[in-house]
Parts: C-alpha cells; sequence; structure tokens
C-alpha cells in the first residue's frame, strides 16, 4: 500500500524516519517566503509615510475632503486617500493626495460612483494608471484646484 502524500514529501516526514540529527533539525526549518515588496518600493514607502504626516499637518489638509463636500463640517483629516491609486510613481505623486478621516476613507470606498461625482476618486479606467504626460491635465478639478503634473 502506497504512503499518503504528506508522508512521502520530505518536509511531511515524521520524525522517526530520519536517522541524523541534522536530517531531524532540518525539519523545522521554515520555507522562505516571497517578500511582500522590493527594496525599493520599501524604501518608498517608507518616504511616503513621512511625507505624509508632514502633509496632513499643512492647513489646507487639516480637514476631511469628504466631510467637506457632503456635509459642509469640519472633521479632522488623519488619512491620505489616493485619487488615482498608488502604484509606480502615483504613491510619491502628492497633486493626487486627498486629505480624509478614516470614515471619510470608507465612504469613499464603499460609494464609488458618487465618489467619482465629487472627484474624490479618478473616472472609471483609470485608476492606478501611471502617470505619462508631465504637461497634460490628468483628473479633474479636485477642491478647488486643477491638477497638473
Amino acid at each position: 500500500m502506497k504512503k499518503a502524500l504528506w508522508l512521502q514529501l520530505p518536509q511531511f516526514r515524521p520524525l522517526e524516519n530520519l536517522s541524523l540529527p541534522q536530517d531531524e533539525l532540518s525539519q523545522y526549518n521554515r520555507l522562505r517566503l516571497v517578500p511582500r515588496r522590493t527594496p525599493g518600493r520599501a524604501q518608498e514607502e517608507r518616504r511616503y509615510w513621512a511625507r505624509v504626516q508632514e502633509w496632513l499637518r499643512l492647513p489646507e489638509n487639516r480637514w476631511c475632503r469628504v466631510y467637506l463636500l457632503l456635509l459642509s463640517r469640519r472633521v479632522p483629516a488623519n488619512q491620505c486617500h489616493h485619487y488615482q491609486g498608488r502604484r509606480g510613481r502615483l504613491l510619491l505623486y502628492e497633486p493626487f493626495w486627498i486629505p480624509v478621516s478614516w470614515e471619510g476613507h470608507r465612504w469613499i470606498d464603499e460609494h464609488r460612483e458618487q465618489a467619482r461625482v465629487l472627484n474624490l476618486l479618478c473616472p472609471l479606467g483609470r485608476y492606478n494608471s501611471p502617470v505619462a504626460d508631465t504637461s497634460a491635465r490628468i483628473g479633474p478639478e479636485i477642491g478647488g484646484r486643477n491638477f497638473r503634473l
């Protein structure tokens, strides 16, 4: 009778079948996982978090844009929403950053069509698309400013 598959694979072999101590200890070695980020991207993200903290301290970024547009209320912003995504150079591209609170960020995620109407989210099909031309107008007017690259 053939042994079960998990007994045939070396990393799942029972310890009694192993003769040498190093074989026994090798069973405890974990498989290495693929890193979630490249070292370059990890460095970009560290710069990003530092810049976001500074950016949120600016007077024009102090209040949540969602609350201002929907309820005309001032609620402190504590997060950065990305109008067109975070892929590649968009992560550090400040003109597409929108100050939001946690609740405002959730509202954008749950009401995408309304967020597009309020210019809190880019048009359908443009999310995470790379920034190409530095002279072209990329997004609609957001929060009273036209954004150019």
